[in-house]
Order: structure tokens, then sequence, then C-alpha cells
């Protein structure tokens, strides 16, 4: 099993969730922090234990696809904070 898979969800999962906090402009809640976190490590988890290998092609996929939802949270953060 490779465990930099379930690192990878974790920090994925971590990023996204602070993306999605700053999106919402709601009060920090921890509990959707942790779901989001948990989230990412049993995608990650789910990922070392079926074997897929992480490959260049692999991480520039979910690269790609983690950037677009968190860079997208970030820009919805953004305008909602100073275009009012």
């Amino acid at each position: 099993m490779n465990k930099l898979a379930l690192v990878y969800g974790i920090i994925g999962g971590a990023l996204y969730a602070v993306s999605g906090y700053l999106k919402s402009g709601e009060k920090f809640d921890k509990h959707k922090f942790l779901r989001t976190l948990v989230l990412g490590a049993i995608v990650g988890s789910t990922n070392a234990i079926m074997g897929l290998p992480i490959t260049e092609d692999a991480i520039l996929l979910a690269l790609s696809a983690g950037e677009v939802a968190v860079i997208e949270n970030f820009i919805k953060a953004m305008i909602k904070q100073y275009v009012k």
C-alpha cells in the first residue's frame, strides 16, 4: 500500500476545506472541516488499497481537478469579500 496516497488525500481534503470555508463566508465550523479532511483521507486510503499507481499522469490529473475546485473557491471568496 502506498502511504503517500493517503497523505495526498489528506492534503487535498485540507486545501479544499480551507477554500470552501473562505468561499462560504460562514463562521468556521470544525465539524465541516474535519468531515472534508476525513473524506480526503478515505479517498487517499481507497486509492492506496486499490494499488493505484502514483504516476506523473495520475498526479497531473488529480492536481488539475483539485486546482480547479480550490481556485474556484478562492475566486468566489474574493468576489464575496470585495465585490458587494
